[in-house]
């Protein structure tokens, strides 16, 4: 399962046949490096249930997204939730508005927890954004489900934007990161993204003031 799921992340890049893919160990020395971070176990879940195609929900036929797209065949749920969704994409903005170069970020540098070339980024810094970034994926789904049963029932719901609930879990994933203190990301360098420190040393993430209002 895990080889079926670093095809899949490997398989839409350009000339694969010209580019050193990930082996399975490496893979799975990364995902065991993020299992071992003192971080909530529900910030790892959604990576490990993906890798053995275990996502909830994603083997029903049809199969749909709460994002109102076309339904799609049942080996297509899983790149369209953690990769073609327009919430998935906003996510992947989010990492971009940090620092990391949009065209950078492929399925092979967030699936597979393989750091992009640039900027230099820390094994602990990129495992907490991959880790975000596809548990804020995930959810945006299963939020999105929950507002359209809630939407059918006596009391009319508001209308909520899944990409912008995406985000907003994908910074909040990121505090609740900073808040667990994970060693490595302790010793950050001067400048590094995503993480910094406040007046008083402690961890946080670096949320853009335009999301920390909203």
């Amino acid at each position: 399962m895990h080889l079926a799921f670093i095809h899949v992340a490997t398989s839409a890049l350009p000339q694969p046949r010209l580019l050193p893919l990930p082996t399975l160990t490496t893979f799975l020395q990364s995902l065991a490096a993020l299992w071992a971070m003192p971080i909530p176990n529900t910030l790892k879940e959604p990576l490990w249930r993906a890798a053995v195609n275990a996502t909830s929900g994603s083997h029903i036929t049809p199969w749909v997204c709460p994002c109102c797209g076309p339904p799609s065949p049942v080996a297509q749920p899983r790149s369209h939730t953690l990769w073609d969704c327009p919430a998935a994409l906003a996510v992947r903005q989010a990492i971009a508005s940090a620092g990391v170069p949009l065209s950078l970020l492929t399925k092979e540098s967030v699936w597979l927890l393989r750091p992009p070339a640039r900027p230099a980024l820390s094994q602990s810094i990129w495992l907490s954004v991959c880790a975000a970034a596809i548990d804020a994926m995930d959810y945006s789904r299963r939020a999105g489900w929950a507002l359209r049963h809630a939407s059918a029932g006596a009391r009319p719901q508001p209308p909520v934007s899944l990409p912008h609930l995406a985000v907003a879990r994908f910074w909040c994933n990121l505090s609740d990161i900073a808040d667990a203190r994970p060693p490595g990301l302790l010793r950050l360098p001067r400048g590094a993204l995503f993480f910094g420190f406040d007046g008083s040393g402690r961890l946080m993430a670096l949320v853009p003031a335009g999301v920390a209002g909203s």
